[in-house]
């Protein structure tokens, strides 16, 4: 018998060619009695020697009635006998190297190693997913199975596998925990599906995923979905008998060996808080921008390192985690990114959609239109959005004779000395026809007029009013006086100390009557404009230009031919770094900001950072720790050469670590108004009033 197996063997080897076929299409039946007819009937396999052949067909009846085979249908019309049971294909699959070749599955799972592969699934299940649902995704390879899970008091949802568009039939989401045991023989099947369907997968469950080869654990746990899942580990037989091999992570490194009814290390294979990432490395997208990112190069340009609030805290997770970091760059000009006519993504927002960075930061606004193709950690900051403009040249220093009042101010200043020497003539006269007599200088108009002008300022008249009308008429002119000439000499004092910029653009409603183009970078602005509830605000995507870089937007914001919309932080650094001598700055921050936005790290979509790094953020926020990092960022700067200067005559770390406002001039001072002055002209009011009231009572008592 043993000569006869090798004469057949030989003859197996020379057929190769002829078989290669054959066998190809018999590893890929499903299975069932009519399997087992194509495979013992099949055209190229009867073009062996008949005897040959006959002896095969044989040899496979024999095995399929000896041997436990997969149960995958219930017809067993041609094999009296074999109810609920199959002709596999491993069948033919054992008799030769050369079939073993093109077979997809491990030709050593026997019986026993099927019987240690459920065992170790089982003990996984009753370990670490106790109160978990579970999902069972399978094929007929792996039928045998079935009875090792179904026994588990999980709630369960079971999927045999016919090909990859099976798995998208599964139920990918859950509130509850939930556990996945993938145990397919085609690896095909979940590779395709692995690097396709983005949002058919569940980044947050526990998955145990049987392979066949090192290759196709490689290829699965670097795939788009295997990278962004925390708890996946992949099952491996060994090749001796019952032993699997447990991987996990990027690396595809073994944590540990299953061995018939144990491991040989008891680690957890799905920790619960996982912080020891063992120097895994990260990519991290960013680029220079202060004052939450500065880059510190040598005298020939070279980059030292880099410093800022956003990376000392990409250093303190690093840390935490025991990561390292690489850091990466967007491309030249695409900074945060936009959505291009094709739906894809430039800049940093494109690094990550397509898994070419794992972090980003650079001052990042947390936006709907950006979460589309990335995930938001916990936010640790928030800027508002506000618009740089062009400081006109201040007027000439003798126009602060007219800076206390406004003008309106200053015409009814007028006509009360117009009106208050009249008024003391005409009372002086009525006084002394019906009252008791007055002054005859007083009688005169052209010396009622000077009274009053002396008056006005402040200067003491020897001539005295005689009646009581005219004495009430000029007690209420003075305190009108006074009141308004200590108001007028406080107020230009301050004006006169400092310069007085003309009228200029403060306001959103007078930057849309302006037509001034508004400048941002990239587009984001726009969409942000164009998304406004305000009308003004609207109406400026009509005057919205995108530029690529700040170097563009500068020069054109300096000959006042635009105002640059951009978060306050940023505005005020380049204000007194770049934009400020000798305490004087040739820009400003408008009055009238807009839409605060918050400031948070980008990570991929569904990234398994994004919960851990959200539990360090929650705890320096609430410790207080990104205000102190960002302070000291500021004073790293101002000792540098770059910055050193600039911190010096103004002060970097005050201007901007003490919050928006120090525009340093005119924003502080306000020229009174009618409004301010309102009780003085109440006061000369009441004054004529009350002498009125008073002459009338004088002629009533002559």
């Amino acid at each position: 018998m043993a000569r006869y197996l090798i004469t057949l063997a030989t003859i197996f080897l020379i057929a190769s060619n002829v078989l290669n076929l054959s066998i190809q299409k018999t590893c890929a039946l499903v299975g069932g009695t009519e399997g087992f007819e194509r495979l013992v009937d099949n055209p190229d396999l009867n073009n062996l020697h008949q005897g040959n052949i006959s002896f095969i067909k044989t040899q496979v009846k024999r095995e399929v009635l000896t041997k436990r085979t997969i149960t995958t249908s219930k017809k067993a019309s041609d094999i009296t006998q074999l109810q609920d049971s199959v002709i596999h294909p491993v069948v033919l699959c054992t008799l030769t190297r050369t079939v073993r070749r093109v077979c997809p599955w491990d030709l050593n799972q026997t019986e026993d190693s099927l019987d240690s592969l459920g065992r170790l699934l089982k003990t996984v299940v009753v370990q670490e997913m106790t109160h978990c649902d579970l999902v069972l995704a399978y094929d007929h390879h792996y039928h045998p199975l079935l009875h090792y899970i179904l026994t588990l008091g999980n709630v369960k949802q079971v999927w045999r596998v016919r090909g990859p568009g099976d798995l998208l039939q599964v139920s990918w989401s859950s509130n509850r925990c939930r556990g996945y045991l993938l145990i397919i023989s085609h690896s095909e099947h979940l590779a395709n599906f692995t690097n396709t369907y983005r949002d058919a997968w569940d980044y947050h469950g526990r998955y145990i995923v049987v392979a066949n080869s090192v290759h196709h654990l490689e290829t699965l746990l670097s795939s788009e979905k295997g990278r962004r899942t925390e708890h996946l580990v992949g099952l491996l037989q060994t090749g001796e008998g019952g032993e699997w091999r447990v991987y996990k992570g990027v690396e595809v490194r073994v944590i540990t060996t299953w061995r018939g009814h144990t491991f040989t290390s008891h680690l957890p294979l799905f920790p619960r808080h996982l912080d020891d990432l063992q120097g895994v490395q990260i990519k991290v997208a960013t680029f220079k921008w202060e004052p939450n990112v500065f880059y510190n190069r040598n005298s020939t340009g070279d980059l030292q390192y880099r410093y800022g609030v956003d990376i000392d805290l990409i250093n303190i997770l690093a840390t935490f985690y025991n990561v390292s970091v690489q850091y990466i760059e967007p491309a030249e000009g695409e900074l945060w990114g936009d959505r291009r006519a094709d739906g894809s993504w430039s800049g940093m927002m494109g690094l990550l959609d397509r898994g070419e960075a794992d972090v980003g930061v650079a001052s990042i606004y947390v936006s709907s239109h950006r979460t589309s193709v990335v995930d938001f950690t916990t936010p640790y900051d928030s800027r508002m959005s506000c618009f740089m403009a062009w400081r006109e040249q201040p007027l000439p220093q003798w126009h602060a004779l007219t800076y206390p009042f406004t003008a309106l101010t200053w015409i009814s200043i007028l006509v009360g000395f117009l009106v208050a020497g009249p008024v003391l003539y005409l009372l002086a006269r009525a006084s002394d026809i019906w009252g008791g007599g007055e002054s005859s200088d007083l009688q005169e108009f052209g010396y009622s007029w000077l009274y009053s002008f002396g008056v006005h300022m402040k200067v003491a008249q020897d001539q005295l009013p005689i009646a009581r009308s005219t004495q009430v008429l000029v007690t209420f002119l003075w305190i009108y006086t006074i009141i308004l000439t200590l108001g007028y000499s406080t107020n230009l004092t301050a004006y006169l100390i400092v310069a007085k910029a003309p009228t200029s653009i403060n306001t959103i409603s007078e930057l849309r009557q302006s037509g001034v183009e508004v400048a941002g970078l990239g587009e984001f602005y726009k969409y942000a404009l164009a998304s406004a509830i305000d009308q003004d605000l609207q109406s400026l995507t009509k005057t919205y230009r995108a530029h690529q870089s700040v170097e563009t937007i500068f020069p054109r914001v300096l000959e006042g031919r635009s105002v640059f919309l951009q978060n306050r932080a940023f505005i005020e650094f380049v204000r007194l770094s770049r934009f400020t001598r000798r305490g004087e700055s040739t820009i400003r921050i408008m009055k009238e900001c807009f839409a605060p936005y918050s400031i948070a790290m980008a990570v991929q979509r569904h990234s398994p950072f994004k919960r851990k790094f959200d539990k360090v953020i929650g705890w320096l926020q609430q410790a207080g720790l990104m205000r102190q990092l960002f302070l000291n960022s500021l004073r790293l700067a101002a000792s540098t050469e770059e910055y050193g200067k600039a911190a010096g005559e103004e002060g970097v770390t005050g201007g901007v670590a003490q919050g928006p406002g120090s525009e340093g001039g005119e924003n502080d001072l306000t020229p009174l108004t009618v409004i301010h002055l309102q009780g003085v002209f109440f006061v000369v009011v009441f004054g004529w009033c009350v002498s009125g009231l008073v002459f009338l009572v004088e002629m009533k008592m002559s």
